[in-house]
């Protein structure tokens, strides 16, 4: 299955690098009990979108696309191309969905939308939420 996982991931908070290391493992194990090393290969192809891709790909050897800000994400052709080929769709943070804060709630419902659209299955983890006042941001 093609994976592609988008949070704020490279930006130097560590509560997101420890969310995408545990998300990655746990997508990443290893079938159990395979007898064949062909068997033994990863569930999955992860794709992260991250601010600094060099630096995430090293870190979790996984794929990473850059990507400067999450709402660009439809005008980032690397990040559109691993998005079309996608079966599921991640949006993943240690952090709270809220209209406040550098990336408002309404960029990464954006995302989510996106992906929706394009028939590409979707899923929040490790992301918090609180009320959102501004009608906008809802």
């Amino acid at each position: 299955m093609n994976i592609v996982i988008l949070g704020p991931f490279g930006y130097g908070s560590l509560a997101d690098e420890v969310v995408l290391a545990g998300l990655l493992k746990r997508l990443s194990s290893k079938t159990r009990g395979a007898a064949t090393e062909s068997e033994r290969q990863p569930k999955h192809n992860i794709t992260t979108l991250s601010l600094d891709s060099k630096k995430t790909k090293t870190i979790n050897g996984v794929e990473a696309v850059h990507l400067t800000n999450p709402d660009n994400i439809v005008k980032t052709p690397s990040a559109w191309e691993a998005l079309s080929q996608a079966q599921l769709f991640i949006v993943a943070s240690g952090g709270v969905l809220s209209e406040q804060g550098k990336t408002p709630a309404r960029v990464w419902l954006g995302a989510i939308e996106h992906a929706r659209r394009i028939g590409v299955k979707t899923a929040v983890v490790g992301v918090g939420a609180i009320k959102i006042a501004e009608p906008r941001e809802r």
